[in-house]
């Protein structure tokens, strides 16, 4: 089972909606095209560590371009929705599952 459920993929996360991300990358969307299962989560949050700046977080899905949704996992972020770029760092999303599954368009 995944933390993101598979009606996700194909669905675009609009960057436009984010001042801090659309300034710091060239793409205008971001399409999921895989949700992370649970048996992965472990193996992919450990690749992801040294990328999160000591954010507690598990990867939910994959976007085209091989880059991340994580959910966080702790007491004071518990819920909260980031995007993960390897290249121009972490960026909030959204404070809850709830906001974000709201805001990505078919």
């Amino acid at each position: 089972m995944s933390i993101l459920g598979k009606e996700v993929i194909g669905r675009f996360i609009d960057v436009t909606r984010y001042p801090h991300l659309s300034s710091s990358i060239p793409d205008r969307q971001l399409e999921i095209i895989e949700v992370i299962e649970s048996k992965e989560t472990s193996e992919i949050r450990s690749r992801y560590e040294q990328f999160l700046g000591g954010i507690s977080a598990a990867p939910a899905a994959v976007t085209l371009g091989d880059e991340m949704i994580f959910i966080g996992d702790s007491t004071n972020n518990e819920g909260c929705v980031y995007y993960v770029d390897i290249e121009f760092g972490v960026f909030k999303l959204h404070e809850s599952m709830e906001e974000f599954l709201n805001a990505i368009k078919p």
